[in-house]
């Protein structure tokens, strides 16, 4: 009988050394109780068992080899899918994300500089989810504030559109860095300064909303200061004369509210009674806006936008002046030039217009 099982296991030999690993392992663990079964025998079956185990290795090397190029293979693929989702799908959604917190300032600031030119709350019907977020706008627009607060240097009404312009300029540009193919347009650092940029506007839209003659909120002229100051950090950190996008939304936002702040200044010297001396003096405050208009304007680090709104916004004052006095005939044409805050709003014009053609 164990001659019979001898023999039948050698004329396996063959199929049995062709077979995996794990399929060998199981037929010599089956039947090893059959073959070790009579005690004389275990010594001859031990040298089989060897001699098999000697055959099966050459003939399984290739078997392995091949499973670890197939798993090598199926690692490549997965970091090659992984990588092209992190391209097209994830890294997208994240840079959507990292945008989301400056598009949503955004919506706040261009609904409140919306209602600030024509207040909301005061417009009957069901409310909505603009309406809500407005309605600590006061009744007073950027119109009304000028003629409660008037100065010799405001800027006339059509002038203060432009923080819708700003609101929109700012949509365009964070859209299309959130969208852009390959990477965002901003940086984080240009997102954060935007959001909070346009949250410090939004709070001085709503303090001015609420002002009434004769009666100034002194937040009109602390609140107003932050944005420039934010809204300038990523121009004064890089290159900001370049012509892109970027750019163009910040030396916008950062030129109109740096030339507002000074506007706030010299309405609060002028009718905020909080600081003495200053009170009623109009052209002295006229000139201190103007020195600080000067100064800002000959910067040699304007980039050509800030250029451009500088000469604009001068040249709309210095516009004002001149209609102002339209009715008065010759006579009042020429008191104008007895004027010094005139005589200087005209110098400041010339020296905007100037540094407008100079390259830097």
């Amino acid at each position: 009988a164990n001659t019979k099982l001898e023999n039948t296991i050698f004329k396996l030999r063959l199929p049995i050394s062709a077979m995996r690993t794990r399929q060998l392992l199981l037929l010599t663990t089956l039947s090893a109780p059959i073959t070790s079964f009579s005690p004389p025998n275990r010594r001859r079956n031990c040298r089989i068992s060897q001699e098999l185990a000697t055959t099966s290795v050459s003939k399984l090397i290739p078997c392995l080899k091949t499973d670890s190029q197939l798993s090598s293979s199926i690692t490549d693929q997965t970091e090659l899918i992984l990588k092209r989702s992190d391209e097209v799908l994830v890294s997208r959604l994240i840079r959507v994300a990292n945008h989301a917190p400056a598009l949503a300032s955004l919506t706040y600031f261009g609904l409140v500089s919306m209602a600030s030119m024509m207040p909301m709350n005061n417009i009957e019907g069901p409310a909505t989810l603009a309406s809500v977020l407005v309605q600590g706008v006061g009744p007073t627009t950027n119109s009304a504030f000028s003629n409660f607060f008037p100065t010799l240097i405001t800027p006339p009404a059509p002038v203060f559109l432009i923080w819708p312009l700003i609101s929109v300029v700012q949509l365009l540009t964070v859209i299309f860095s959130a969208l852009r193919p390959k990477e965002s347009l901003l940086s984080q650092d240009d997102l954060s300064a935007l959001s909070f940029a346009n949250l410090a506007s939004s709070a001085w839209l709503l303090v001015s909303s609420v002002a009434s003659s004769g009666n100034l909120p002194l937040g009109s002229f602390l609140v107003l200061p932050l944005v420039p100051i934010l809204s300038g950090f990523p121009l004064r950190k890089n290159d900001n004369k370049k012509i892109t996008l970027r750019n163009i939304m910040f030396q916008i936002y950062s030129s109109f509210t740096t030339i507002a702040s000074f506007l706030a200044l010299t309405v609060e010297l002028q009718h905020g009674g909080r600081i003495p001396f200053f009170g009623g003096m109009q052209e002295l405050n006229a000139l201190i806006f103007l020195s600080l208009y000067a100064v800002n304007s000959n910067r040699s680090k304007n980039g050509v936008v800030k250029k451009v709104v500088n000469a604009g916004a001068i040249s709309g004052i210095l516009l004002k002046r001149l209609l102002g006095n339209s009715g008065s005939g010759l006579v009042g044409f020429f008191q104008l030039f007895l004027s010094a805050s005139f005589c200087g709003t005209a110098a400041v014009a010339w020296i905007s217009f100037k540094r407008l053609f100079q390259n830097d």
